[in-house]
């Protein structure tokens, strides 16, 4: 019997393939974000205030350049997974609507759609998102490939931005009590400050059993 080759892919077809799952991944964030606003139900709605967080979009940046294979291929990943996501968000926004402005010079007042005003904040978005995406994602491949006590950072870092945003936002954007956004912002502090204790908790147990070793 002949030997089977099992050839593996090529580095051109895995990148297009880390491209589209990227890209998927963005358009998904951004459309679940976009949906979930217009709806009345307390689940729904707390997983939009959720996902219209900052460090939820960081997060999807965060985790893409954890399985990129290196520094340069996580920055490219991080910038193409935010813009995707910013581009689906303002062009579902685009299609609802939410970009059309009463012409008061015409007689029935007629609507048109404010296309400087979609362009305008798309630009500007998709320019942050491939700034913030492009760093975040080299973070996330260092916190999996890195090495030293500085690894712990990268590791805590979308835990170390939800908590500052939801402090931040708890102390002076100070939602109403008991809504549902006090809920979510004060459940995602406490759950990032849970988080970041086990993290350091971890780390500090294998450092010292790796250690003990020697």
């Amino acid at each position: 019997m002949d030997e089977v080759k099992i050839r593996s892919f090529s580095p051109f077809s895995r990148k297009l393939c880390a491209s589209f799952a990227a890209t998927a991944g963005g358009v998904l964030v951004g459309t679940a974000t976009d949906i979930s606003s217009d709806t009345g139900r307390p689940v729904v709605s707390a997983a939009h205030v959720a996902m219209n967080s900052g460090w939820f979009w960081a997060a999807l940046a965060y985790f893409v350049g954890l399985f990129a294979t290196t520094k340069r291929t996580a920055s490219l990943l991080g910038c193409t997974a935010l813009t995707a996501a910013v581009i689906s968000y303002y062009t579902l926004q685009l299609t609802q609507g939410k970009f059309e402005i009463v012409d008061f010079g015409t007689a029935h007042f007629d609507t048109h759609t404010y296309w400087a005003g979609y362009i305008s904040k798309t630009i500007f978005w998709c320019v942050a998102a491939c700034l913030v995406g492009s760093v975040v994602a080299v973070a996330g491949n260092v916190a999996r490939h890195g090495r030293g006590k500085s690894v712990l950072i990268w590791r805590s870092l979308i835990p170390i931005l939800a908590a500052v945003e939801t402090f931040t936002r708890l102390h002076i954007e100070t939602p109403t009590k008991g809504s549902v956004v006090e809920a979510v912002w004060s459940s995602t502090f406490l759950s990032a400050i849970i988080l970041m204790v086990f993290m350091a908790i971890y780390e500090t147990y294998f450092a010292l059993r790796h250690n003990s070793d020697y």
